[in-house]
């Protein structure tokens, strides 16, 4: 188990930060990806002045519509500060088409930023 988690961890992240709506079941929150790898993204939650809870689970699915990626299905794997960790559900996305998407979002990106 520890070899096949080094082996997700050794996929390259990339820092993009756009925007996703996360739902599980019939709870949506907004959030900002934190980077996210042919295998998963981080996604944190942003909330407005006084709130901050949400009622997602490690092993919930998720359903994650990125701005310039579009939806994807997946797993939340831990819950991070202020947000998720998700794991993407390879069974509907091959890895070589999220590299696409990703390298397609990326390319999205302003050079001067």
């Amino acid at each position: 188990p520890v070899a096949m988690e080094e082996e997700k961890r050794d996929r390259i992240r990339v820092d993009l930060k756009n925007l996703v709506l996360a739902r599980v079941g019939d709870e949506f929150e907004g959030g900002v990806m934190a980077d996210i790898s042919s295998g998963g993204t981080s996604v944190e939650f942003v909330y407005p002045p006084g709130g901050g809870e949400h009622g997602f689970h490690v092993g919930n699915s998720v359903e994650l519509d990125i701005d310039g990626i579009g939806v994807i299905k997946g797993k939340i794997v831990r819950l991070v500060d202020k947000g998720i960790a998700v794991e993407f559900d390879m069974d509907s996305e091959s890895e070589d088409d999220m590299i696409a998407k990703i390298m397609a979002a990326i390319n999205e990106i302003p050079a001067d930023e």
